[in-house]
């Protein structure tokens, strides 16, 4: 992409270097863009994007009054950044360390990496005056990337805050449990199609074909089948849990006779992983993207699994994924209603519902509940979908299309290249050594207050923070009450 900018610069009155537009007009004051530049540079916030970098000139007043300001300076193409780098001021500026460049085709990865609201707070945005009047089309688009990008981080923000607790406590728990138990390895392949059971509505009607032709599958469960599948008696190999919420191990109440290998998230409750253990499951512990579960996988061998949007079915998937299935079959993974009912028969939630249905609110309303939570999008024969479930069915396709998996049929994928085999340890996780590497690094992250020197201790105790957090108490007086969290949980 051709550059906005002119490769000849012009020079103020007062000697400044000032860029050109393709236009002919100035991106500075034609006689003090150091004075132009402090005018506008009326922002307080800890992390500002900066749309136009230009002579840079604005970009030093920001740093002059608040040094310690990370800014995202945004240009339209890299060409742009290679006109402008001779530009002294720039040059002086890329040597910053609080400021990141990058065109606005990268800025939502860029946003999404970077800005942390607990930390930052509000985010600051600043467009140059004229860049902005020359490329008002331009401007829009990248507010219009800022406004999707927050959104998406405000609704991670909030998943934190209610899940924040519930992953600190749940990831110590069954990391104390990984140093004293040895855990099972990844199972093997044998040529078979590994049939990853969702428990949407469809499941009801394809469960004769699970039955028929259960020799040819190795069947792994979404926690949410789990039961739906051992009342109709039909086994499962393994099951995948990835939820944090207490409820989860509702899950476990009923296990067959032969039970399958029991595959928890880190951030699983320890209830699940206790009753597993009782009717003699074999357990493996996965790992998420969570900060926490990342640095114990320094300390264990716990296989990482993807979960696209959040959700079990793509888990379940890559853990066939990376125990060398080369085909997987999708059953009840609708991401829909159906029929009017939003799981199949013999989940958890017939067992709730059940249980608290009397005359004035009975099951079938709390399903409805269930189901109108949120604005349904309606798609044809009586089928509903909504944000968050098309999120799913979306990150599903990419989760295959990602991983060279070609859908051969409906919910059938045969990948087109052999996964390499993941080479595993039979190693105990070491609990002393993990916890003292986080105490430590938090304590000398609360007394130097330096992120960027302890970045595994800072973003380790994030989530948890989310869920604690007052306004009115400082970030890292939040994050001296994280740290004591930590402590209580490893003694």
């Amino acid at each position: 992409m051709k550059s906005v900018y002119k490769a000849e610069k012009e020079i103020a009155k007062n000697g400044s270097v000032i860029p050109v537009f393709e236009n002919g007009r100035l991106m500075h004051s034609r006689y003090n863009p150091e004075a132009e530049a402090q005018k506008m540079a009326d922002i307080n916030s800890r992390y500002t994007v900066v749309i136009g970098l230009g002579g840079g000139y604005h970009i030093q007043a920001l740093l002059q009054k608040n040094p310690e300001m990370k800014i995202i300076v945004v240009e339209s193409s890299e060409d742009d950044f290679a006109v402008l780098q001779d530009i002294p001021c720039v040059k002086a500026i890329f040597e910053t360390g609080n400021v990141v460049f990058c065109t606005k085709k990268e800025l939502s990865k860029t946003l999404l990496s970077s800005y942390i609201p607990i930390f930052h707070g509000d985010l600051g945005i600043l467009s140059q005056r004229a860049w902005a009047q020359n490329f008002p089309d331009a401007e829009c688009e990248i507010r219009a990337i800022i406004n999707a990008t927050l959104k998406n981080i405000s609704a991670d923000f909030s998943v934190q805050a209610h899940f924040g607790r519930h992953w600190h406590r749940n990831i110590f728990q069954n990391l104390k449990y990984a140093a004293t138990h040895t855990l099972s390895p990844l199972p093997m392949s044998d040529g078979k199609t590994a049939a990853v059971i969702a428990a949407g509505p469809s499941l009801d009607k394809s469960l004769s074909k699970i039955a028929q032709m259960r020799e040819k599958y190795f069947v792994i469960a979404c926690d949410t089948a789990f039961s739906a599948l051992t009342r109709r008696g039909i086994n499962a190999d393994a099951v995948v849990s990835i939820d944090a919420q207490n409820v989860s191990h509702r899950h476990f109440f009923h296990f067959p006779e032969n039970p399958p290998l029991c595959v928890f998230d880190l951030g699983a409750p320890h209830s699940s992983v206790l009753a597993a253990e009782k009717s003699g499951a074999k357990i493996l512990f996965s790992s998420s993207m969570h900060p926490l579960s990342v640095l114990a996988r320094e300390f264990g061998d716990f296989p990482y699994l993807e979960s696209g949007a959040g959700t079990v079915a793509i888990a379940a998937s890559d853990f066939a994924r990376i125990s060398g299935f080369d085909k997987i079959e999708l059953f009840g993974a609708d991401f829909s209603y159906s029929n009017g009912k939003p799981y199949a028969s013999g989940t958890y939630f017939d067992d709730i519902f059940g249980e608290e249905s009397n005359r004035l609110r009975n099951s079938e309303t709390a399903f409805d509940t269930l189901m109108f939570r949120t604005p349904l999008i309606k798609k044809e024969n009586g089928v509903f979908s909504t944000e968050m479930l098309e999120k799913y069915a979306s990150t599903t396709a990419d989760f295959f299309a990602e991983h060279a998996f070609v859908q051969q049929e409906k919910n059938l994928y045969c990948a087109t290249k052999k996964a390499k085999p993941r080479k595993e340890s039979a190693r105990l996780f070491s609990f002393d050594k993990f916890t003292k590497e986080l105490l430590c690094e938090t304590e000398k992250l609360l007394l130097e207050k330096n992120p960027e020197k302890y970045r595994a201790a800072f973003f380790a105790h994030l989530p948890v923070m989310a869920a604690m957090r007052d306004k009115n108490i400082p970030f890292f007086d939040l994050l001296k009450l994280a740290y004591e969290s930590s402590v209580r949980y490893t003694k």
